[in-house]
């Protein structure tokens, strides 16, 4: 009786303890440039997740591993980490052009999912495949159509057009200049550059005697800020735009009073309880205002967090299929709706460096 009493007992305790013992917790991969020229946009996804998991209770382990933005074979090796030793059905990232077309094959083959942090372009449909997610940013072509009708509509009629040589700058390019040239405008100096690239004063000479009225500049933010500040030392008078990495404190401070009166185009956010929540807790733990990545970085998870909740479990194949279908999910980076062709619609609007901050036009 006293052996089959102490077996009675070890079960009550067993249960009990499985009634009060949390869930395990669900592995995701993380792919972003955690070093190299883009590491300040891997932190700041890296900072939104950790907020956003903050936020859920640490239901997830998340398994950070560097691409370096463009570093293919570093992205190819996590990958294939994440699909043989790590066993995750799903990833957050990657965020740049060159690993997430690299890793697709990866993940396809292995049904992880996958999720681009950055633009949608055609190429990034294509490349996504089955278990890929095209981007969470913006659709690129729908920003620069934006952009462009803003400067036509401000009576500029002649535009340089000034962009990274990388597959995420030349898209930007080819979205405002199609945009730009349909109604009606010019574009009078049109130029790439390098990621090495540090003197742009060669170009600048050449915009200003192109009579351009305007620049659009496409780069990462410590370019951004020497072509700017390069621009107003040659006193060429000439309006800068650019797309909405500018809202940064990489591209502000080393920019200085040169920044005054750069415009770009922002994605709409509404101003509501959670995004002031989000926005002050985030300046509360970093120091300062988030950029649009940390917003996208806290949006990827708590996506994945809501079509995990709906499917049941991390299901890859359910779980990408169910975020295909979001209509306006009330992200802190706005309404994100998925449409039919993987596109993702979100609303814009234009923002100018005003007296060091960065305020609504």
């Amino acid at each position: 009786m006293r052996f089959k009493f102490m077996i009675l007992l070890m079960m009550l305790i067993l249960a009990l303890a499985g009634c009060n013992s949390r869930p395990e917790k669900i592995e995701i991969g993380v792919m972003a440039p955690l070093t190299g020229n883009a590491a300040e946009l891997g932190e700041h996804i890296q900072t939104g997740l950790q907020l956003a998991n903050e936020d859920l209770d640490e239901r997830y382990h998340l398994i950070f591993e560097d691409d370096m933005c463009v570093n293919t074979k570093a992205a190819l090796s996590a990958a294939q980490k994440f699909a043989d030793l790590d066993n995750v059905d799903l990833v957050i990232g990657p965020l740049c052009a060159p690993p997430y077309q690299a890793v697709s094959g990866v993940f396809n083959q292995n049904e992880i999912g996958f999720m681009h942090t950055s633009g949608v372009t055609p190429s990034f449909i294509e490349t996504s495949g089955e278990f890929g997610i095209p981007g969470l940013s913006t659709t690129i072509y729908e920003e620069d159509k934006f952009l462009a009708d803003f400067i036509f509509g401000k009576g500029i009629r002649k535009m340089g057009v000034f962009v990274w040589n990388q597959e995420w700058a030349i898209e930007h390019r080819k979205g405002f200049v199609d945009r730009f040239t349909e109604l009606g405008g010019g574009i009078v100096f049109d130029e790439k550059f390098e990621i090495s690239d540090a003197d742009f004063r060669t170009s600048i000479l050449k915009l200003e005697k192109s009579g351009a009225d305007g620049v659009f500049i496409v780069a990462l933010n410590f370019q951004n800020a020497n072509i700017v500040r390069q621009i107003k030392e040659m006193n060429v008078d000439v309006e800068i735009f650019g797309q909405f990495e500018i809202e940064d404190p990489a591209f502000l401070e080393p920019t200085g009073k040169a920044a005054e009166g750069v415009m770009y185009v922002y994605p709409k956010i509404e101003e509501n309880s959670d995004v002031k929540e989000f926005r002050e807790e985030y300046k509360e733990r970093f120091g300062h205002e988030p950029n649009y990545y940390a917003y996208i970085g806290f949006d990827s998870l708590m996506l994945y967090h809501w079509a995990i909740e709906e499917c049941g479990d991390a299901d890859a194949e359910c779980v990408i299929s169910k975020i295909r279908t979001a209509k306006d999910f009330p992200g802190v980076s706005g309404l994100m709706t998925f449409n039919k062709d993987r596109t993702l619609s979100r609303q814009f609007e234009m923002k100018i460096v005003r007296n060091g901050k960065f305020e609504k036009i």
